[in-house]
C-alpha cells in the first residue's frame, strides 16, 4: 500500500510503502499505518528497502497503539533495518518527512505469525530421498535418507528446536544428489 497511512485489517501478509514508492516520497508527510491481524496472532515486518533522509526524515514502529512506552524503533537514512517481531496484533508504522530533501522511501513487507507455535514447519522430503519420522513438535527428531544411487547432502538427523520467535530445524533439511 503506498497511500499516505492505511488501515490494513483481515490480511494475513502483505507490504507497506511510504508514498510514491519505488519513486521518491514527498516533503511534509506525516503518514499513519495500522497493522491489525487476528487477536492471537503477531507481526513480523521484514523491511526490503529503506532509503530515508538521515536523521529528517523518520519511520517509528509501535507495538500496539502508537505512545512512547510502545516504541519499537525509530529508523532513518538508508540502513535497512532488521526484522521486527512484534509481540501483539497491532503494530502502527508512523512515517513523519521534513520541509527539505526527499529519497527513494521504503518497502516494508509484513506477516502474521504465530508467537507460541509449538511445531516446526514441515520439512518435506528431498527428491529422490525419503524421511523418517511425521512429529514436528519440539524435541522432535526425524531422520532423511536418499535413494539407492544418492548421496545425502547435509545433516541426516534434524531436531526441532524452540527459536527465540518460532520453532526451527537445528540444521537446514539434507538434499539428494
Amino acid at each position: 500500500l503506498g497511500d499516505c497511512g492505511a488501515y490494513i485489517t483481515g490480511q494475513s501478509t502483505g507490504s507497506v510503502y511510504s508514498p510514491n514508492y519505488p519513486g521518491r516520497y514527498n516533503n511534509g508527510l506525516n503518514c499513519t499505518w495500522k497493522i491489525e491481524v487476528k487477536r492471537w496472532e503477531n507481526v513480523w515486518l521484514t523491511p526490503v528497502s529503506f532509503d530515508l533522509q538521515e536523521n529528517h526524515d523518520w519511520l517509528d514502529v509501535y507495538k500496539g497503539e502508537p505512545d512512547s512506552l510502545n516504541l519499537l524503533g525509530s529508523f532513518t537514512g538508508k540502513d535497512i533495518p532488521g526484522e521486527l517481531f512484534v509481540t501483539d496484533y497491532i503494530a502502527h508504522l508512523l512515517f513523519h518527512t521534513d520541509r527539505h530533501d526527499i529519497e527513494d522511501g521504503f518497502k516494508i513487507h509484513f506477516e502474521e505469525f504465530d508467537f507460541m507455535s509449538v511445531e516446526c514447519p514441515d520439512p518435506g522430503v528431498p527428491n529422490n530421498g525419503y524421511r523418517t519420522g511425521n512429529s514436528f513438535t519440539v524435541g522432535s527428531v526425524v531422520l532423511f535418507g536418499c535413494d539407492d544411487g544418492y548421496v545425502l547432502l547435509g545433516q541426516e538427523r534434524l531436531t526441532c528446536q524452540s527459536g527465540i520467535i518460532t520453532m526451527k530445524w537445528n540444521f537446514n533439511v539434507p538434499g539428494c544428489e
